[in-house]
């Protein structure tokens, strides 16, 4: 019997066992790396020898390496992670000097679902237009439910969650 500590990183790891003279391999996964719905900038520092050559990747068209995509010894990756604009959370990898790294990214908001509940209702109408009406800049923050991208709940949402209450979108 044996047993592996949690891999505190966010790169994999690769561990061996000697076992009665035979040798097995251990793979461990890193901790994922989470990032909300509006996507963001992330960095992975590289440990290397001072002569190894390494690479980055994306395995995922929604990653993209910016910057550190390849290198000799140590070195950073910078990446990004595009908007989800899906109503699903959703993982990808990147592979960083032979090891995986894990990206989850939680799901995106519906747009006109003012109050987050999942449903575009009555109740987000009712919400925008008492946003709108006490006029305060914090409370007006769309928070990815704007629909018509101007970073702020008005009218256009109101008409939005009517229309789709309706059945005309």
């Amino acid at each position: 019997e044996y047993s592996v500590d949690v891999n505190p990183s966010e790169r994999s790891r690769i561990g061996t066992l000697t076992i009665a003279g035979e040798t097995f391999t251990v793979n461990q996964s890193g901790e994922p790396v989470n990032h909300p719905y509006s996507g963001g900038i992330g960095t992975v520092p590289v440990t290397a020898n001072e002569q190894s050559n390494w690479i980055a990747s994306s395995n995922v068209a929604w990653i993209n390496i910016l910057s550190g995509a390849e290198g000799v010894g140590n070195g950073l990756v910078e990446y990004s992670v595009a908007e989800n604009e899906n109503l699903t959370s959703r993982t990808g990898t990147m592979d960083i000097a032979g090891y995986t790294v894990i990206i989850d990214q939680e799901a995106g908001l519906l747009k006109g679902d003012i109050d987050q509940s999942g449903v575009i209702e009555l109740t987000d109408a009712i919400l925008a237009l008492q946003i709108m009406a006490m006029r305060d800049p914090l409370m007006q923050n769309a928070s990815g439910t704007d629909v018509n991208d101007d970073g702020k709940i008005g009218l256009e949402e109101v008409i939005y969650v009517f229309q789709t209450i309706a059945g005309l979108r």
